[in-house]
């Protein structure tokens, strides 16, 4: 007979213990029911997360019970998808607490270090290309698609800085660390491809002509020009003599070279 849940359908953190061995795994959920629920299918059809499934397998049903161990709130998750989001943000924190508290991955079932990611786990060679092949091919609706792009704002971790705005102390520090930076030629090559093709908007084309004009020696500084490019500026500037004060220009910066 499966056990049957009298928990009500309140978000939490909720503690699975195995009473033979001391052992537990901790999870988190909107709904501690329908949760606990899934588990105990998965746990019946051999499908579980390897560590718990290997204990249940050894010492049955009966040695394991479950604990709430906290409760967010007591009433029914909200519908709203922001208020959502800020509750799974206010799980993953509580779930990492007691993660940290029953260590629960080096003394315990849960195979995750962080809560909420598969961060810091380590997959087996066997598993790593069924992985791949499940996801191959695998297109994402515009509704996940979304979600992913409102969970990434303000996210600062590696590339997910979509719709944050640096401040002046952070633009400074940025330009810091890329001054001298040199660009290897297999990421020139791809930076090349990437861009061939690619329609510029009118709001880019703005801004790099503005930067052309602000400081255009900067701009063509260290750039090859192709042979095409070199005679079509050639023969643009057949017949153009510089006037005086260009001249005197010419020979002022030609004279601090020497200097």
């Amino acid at each position: 007979m499966r056990k049957k849940f009298t928990f009500p359908e309140w978000p939490g953190i909720y503690l699975i213990w195995n009473k033979e061995e001391e052992k537990g795994y901790i999870g988190s959920s909107v709904s501690v029911c329908e949760r606990l629920k899934s588990h105990w299918k998965c746990l019946h059809q051999h499908k579980c997360t390897i560590k718990l499934q290997r204990a249940w397998n050894k010492y049955g049903e009966e040695a394991f019970e479950v604990i709430v161990l906290e409760v967010i709130y007591y009433k029914k998750a909200p519908k709203n998808k922001k208020k959502r989001l800020k509750l799974r943000k206010k799980l993953i924190k509580k779930g990492q607490f007691w993660i940290d508290y029953y260590d629960a991955v080096d003394d315990g079932y849960n195979i995750a270090p962080k809560a909420g990611s598969t961060l810091g786990m380590e997959f087996s060679f066997s598993a790593k290309p069924k992985i791949s092949e499940a996801l191959t091919g695998r297109k994402l609706s515009k509704d996940t698609k979304n979600k992913i792009s409102i969970a990434n704002i303000g996210n600062t971790n590696g590339r997910n800085n979509k719709g944050k705005k640096c401040t002046e102390k952070t633009k400074k520090k940025m330009s810091k660390a890329h001054k001298g930076h040199k660009v290897s030629k297999k990421t020139r090559k791809k930076i090349s491809i990437a861009n061939t093709g690619k329609v510029r908007s009118d709001s880019v084309k703005r801004k790099l002509s503005e930067i052309k004009k602000k400081n255009p020696v900067r701009y063509w500084k260290g750039r090859k020009m192709s042979v095409s490019q070199r005679k079509k500026l050639s023969i643009a500037h057949i017949g153009i003599f510089p006037s005086k004060k260009t001249v005197l220009k010419m020979s002022r910066s030609q004279k601090r070279r020497y200097l």
